[in-house]
């Protein structure tokens, strides 16, 4: 059986650098373009498979074929089933649908990363595709709505580990928990925990001035009281401040908060929030309210706390909360916590 050319080059000729692949990119591609796009090369690799000797061919139509599957021994020779048209193929034997557009397709058959298979496509077809999302001015969009908004809730989270690092009562309650000095100072230094006071005009003031300050969030070009407004803003669309936009959120206030890492491990979703002292007003825990962009809640679906630093590979623990979580891991313990955001805490 002859190899195909992409049987052949498939592994080896992964771009080396992916970032300058990225960098290179002239333009966003529209959801009309990337659909057709999807079929002219699923019908390429589908080609180069069924032609290039790996498919033994049974019978074929315009549109479609069968032939012998790869994967089993078929006694009929004809249980693997491509369908041209409309964009995926299959084996009746596996009981498997193999894949609905061209990367799914090249993870089953080659053992690819869905990156690598993402990579391999852009390769072949000059579209450039960001870890398997396909790149729009909707995706675009988000990711820049997605990426300030980590920004702003890590500005938050320095603040509020400072706020802290001062307050002796918040600390003797956490060591109360079971936590050494030493793993409260690591704490605070990675920013895993942090303290908002009820009395949140000068956090809130330190808050807008850091805003300010960031050149990642607001562009040097701005200037004057454009770029106070500018940080205002962007509290404002993440829904850290009030209704009325001059205070923060009451529910941050007079708890400890803890950063929420989404599916990226560099990048925060929300922020979640936990009274102590069994003074502070409403819920023992909280989460922050979920801004919305084009109409989607942000974020869709929470990601399980402490998940950025468990090893998949492991045995993992499951436990209740953000505090049996932190405790875990900072005595060793392969172990997340699947709490969801309440949903009555949210506005």
């Amino acid at each position: 059986m002859t190899n195909s050319t992409l049987e052949q080059n498939i592994i080896k000729n992964l771009p080396a650098d992916r970032q300058e692949i990225v960098e290179k990119a002239t333009r966003v591609y529209t959801y009309e373009e990337i659909d057709q796009w999807k079929k002219d090369t699923f019908d390429a690799i589908m080609m180069d498979v069924v032609r290039g000797g790996l498919l033994s061919i049974a019978s074929e139509s315009k549109n479609k074929l069968r032939g012998e599957c790869w994967e089993h021994q078929s006694n009929s020779g004809s249980s693997f089933y491509v369908d041209f048209e409309k964009g995926y193929c299959k084996c009746d034997g596996c009981d498997d649908k193999w894949a609905n557009n061209p990367a799914q397709f090249l993870v089953k058959r080659y053992d690819l990363s869905w990156d690598d298979a993402v990579w391999q496509i852009n390769e072949m077809s000059g579209l450039v595709l960001l870890k398997g999302e396909y790149v729009s001015e909707e995706a675009k969009g988000k990711r820049h709505f997605l990426s300030q908004r980590s920004i702003v809730l890590e500005t938050i989270m320095t603040l509020a580990a400072n706020e802290m690092a001062v307050n002796e009562e918040v600390q003797n309650y956490v060591k109360d928990r079971g936590f050494s000095d030493d793993a409260v100072v690591d704490l605070l230094i990675e920013e895993k925990i942090g303290y908002i006071p009820n009395n949140s005009d000068k956090f809130l003031k330190n808050l807008i001035d850091a805003l300010i300050e960031n050149k990642d969030l607001i562009p040097v070009s701005v200037s004057g009281e454009d770029r106070k407004n500018q940080a205002v803003n962007l509290l404002k669309e993440n829904k850290i401040l009030n209704s009325t936009g001059d205070k923060l959120w009451k529910n941050l206030l007079g708890r400890l908060v803890f950063p929420w890492v989404g599916c990226k491990k560099d990048e925060l979703i929300s922020l979640y929030a936990r009274e102590y002292d069994n003074k502070t007003p409403g819920q023992k825990y909280v989460s922050l309210r979920n801004p919305e962009f084009n109409g989607e809640r942000i974020p869709a679906k929470p990601t399980p706390l402490g998940w950025e630093n468990v090893n998949f590979d492991e045995p993992i623990i499951t436990v209740e909360g953000v505090f049996d979580v932190l405790l875990g891991q900072s005595k060793g313990l392969n172990c997340l916590a699947w709490v969801a955001f309440p949903n009555n805490a949210q506005i």
